[in-house]
């Protein structure tokens, strides 16, 4: 889904800093630095990926207590 992202969504991808997953080391090189998922951050995280899988992931940030920006909500999975 980061990789739709970055083709289909440019200034959105522009305008992000970094991307966290689970293990960096299964990353594409999508021309973003990319780091380990850390819980203890507050910074809201755009959720690049499937829209099916987006209520849960954002369970997970909330009950770290971050924000997550979904947009299942205008894609169908």
């Amino acid at each position: 889904m980061a990789a739709l992202l970055r083709a289909y969504a440019p200034r959105i991808w522009a305008r992000l800093d970094h991307l966290e997953i689970d293990d960096p080391p299964e990353a594409w090189p999508l021309d973003k630095p990319v780091k380990r998922y850390d819980p203890d951050s507050r910074r809201e995280a755009l959720l690049a990926v499937s829209p099916r899988s987006q209520p849960a992931v954002a369970r997970r940030l909330a009950a770290d207590g971050r924000a997550a920006v979904r947009f299942d909500d205008l894609i169908s999975a």
